[in-house]
């Protein structure tokens, strides 16, 4: 899941964002999730769906904070992300390196 551009895996049942535990993945299948308020509640008693790839915004009533919720993967196991430097970018390093 994505909140606020800033990736981060959660499981079902789990609380998120890690830093401020504001909303709770309660359901999940491989195309969206469903997603409530941490101890609160969201407008219409319903939890939200985050259709796959799809950014929704929800804004905290009390404190007026936005939030962008993104479902980025919805696997059995983390995704693994390898990085990699181009032939031509690592020319380019060795160019400009002292």
């Amino acid at each position: 899941m994505e909140v606020n551009g800033k990736a981060e895996p959660v499981e079902l049942k789990d609380k998120f964002p890690d830093s401020t535990p504001t909303f709770v993945l309660v359901g999940l299948t491989y195309t969206g999730a469903k997603i409530g308020v941490a101890g609160g509640t969201i407008a219409g008693g319903k939890a939200l769906p985050v259709k796959m790839g799809k950014k929704i915004t929800l804004v905290d009533s009390a404190t007026h904070v936005r939030y962008t919720l993104k479902l980025v993967y919805a696997g059995t196991a983390p995704e693994k992300v390898e990085t990699f430097t181009s032939p031509a970018r690592a020319a380019a390093m060795q160019t400009n390196a002292p």
